[in-house]
């Protein structure tokens, strides 16, 4: 019991981690998606004689904040993914765990509860 004990600890652990990583994940994609409105609204808000450098410039940034957010996106992914992965292994190993407890109580003829 102690180690499906540790092993729900575990779980809870990765749990938590998840979800500040997630939060944190949220809150840089919002961030980036700010960035990315300011640039776009700069760049509207351009005048027709201003320089095309300024454009560039402005286009550069939209490009980098797009980029910052696709990668931002693709970890929080990853994270969640690897979650999954590890929920289903500590699952699998508890599903171990009970078969083995039921098969040694029944060896000694223990009832568990």
């Amino acid at each position: 019991m102690a180690v499906s004990r540790q092993h729900v600890a575990t779980l809870n652990q990765i749990l938590v981690a998840k979800d500040r990583e997630e939060l944190a994940a949220e809150a840089k994609i919002t961030q980036l998606l700010r960035e990315l409105e300011a640039v776009k609204l700069g760049a509207t808000e351009a005048k027709p004689g201003e320089s095309i450098g300024n454009f560039a410039a402005s286009e550069a940034e939209r490009q980098a904040a797009s980029t910052k957010l696709a990668e931002a996106r693709r970890r929080n992914q990853a994270n969640s993914a690897q979650l999954r992965r590890s929920a289903a292994d500590v699952q699998k190993f508890q599903r171990e765990l009970r078969e083995t407890l039921c098969l040694v109580s029944s060896e000694l003829g223990c009832v568990i509860v």
